[in-house]
């Protein structure tokens, strides 16, 4: 989970957001967002009783954003030329992992 702070013009509609987030993204195959509460995930990790770690939210005291992103096939050709543009990232323990976070904080 990266805690990436993502500042928001104010008045900024959610569908908007997000939509940034995912123009951004989605040349390199991150092609899925999905804003949420981190308020509503916290609770139902409460409820759930799963014993996963809460997410921060950053002093607004529940009222923050989180974005759950993910990728449909079209990462591979992007993963696979970053693989391949740096031989280093072979020994990477997590290089998809790597790939992602690089991209989300450009």
């Amino acid at each position: 989970i990266s805690n990436i702070v993502f500042e928001a013009p104010m008045g900024m509609e959610l569908a908007a957001l997000a939509q940034v987030l995912l123009d951004r993204i989605s040349t390199h195959g991150i092609d899925l967002v999905h804003p949420f509460s981190t308020s509503w995930y916290n609770e139902m990790l409460l409820e759930l009783g799963v014993g996963l770690r809460p997410l921060p939210d950053f002093g607004r005291e529940g009222d923050c954003m989180g974005f759950l992103i993910a990728n449909t096939k079209a990462v591979w050709e992007p993963f696979l030329a970053w693989m391949h543009s740096d031989g280093g990232r072979l020994d990477l323990e997590h290089p998809f992992d790597s790939f992602v976070q690089e991209v989300v904080e450009k």
